[in-house]
């Protein structure tokens, strides 16, 4: 199994056009730097706020995050994966139940303290759209 691809916020601003929401990706120069050791085209999740202690570099879809040991092992994450994919993150394995979503590359969540996935981590994958069905 190969643990790679994409995790995070929500990169962009929301933008109200005509009464159309339209999510923006901020231009390359806005993108936050990755945490130190988080490889271009990964999901980087951390056992430990602020991009700390154990860690996991996602960079596929993985139905089973037990597989390597992080199953409800996500305090913090960073997407740092392909331009134009979602990072997602489940939280039953196999990409069941509720789901947090980030937008593309360079954006992150150092406190996952607030989010539906934090240390509830089962699986992963790499939409096009954050509301597209499971991506794998």
């Amino acid at each position: 199994m190969r643990c790679t691809k994409t995790l995070g916020t929500i990169a962009g601003a929301l933008l109200l056009a005509g009464g159309t929401m339209l999510a923006a990706s901020p231009p390359a120069s806005a993108l936050a730097a990755a945490p130190s050791g988080c490889p271009s085209g990964a999901l980087c999740v951390y056992s430990g706020l602020n991009y700390t202690g154990s860690h996991s570099y996602l960079q596929d879809c993985n139905r089973y995050w037990s597989a390597f040991g992080r199953d409800n092992i996500s305090a913090s994450w960073f997407n740092n994966g392909t331009s134009g994919r979602w990072a997602r993150i489940w939280v039953d394995p196999n990409f069941g139940s509720a789901n947090w979503s980030a937008n593309a590359r360079g954006t992150g969540d150092p406190d996952g303290r607030d989010r539906v996935a934090y240390n509830a981590g089962s699986s992963n994958d790499w939409p096009w759209d954050p509301s597209d069905a499971a991506a794998c």
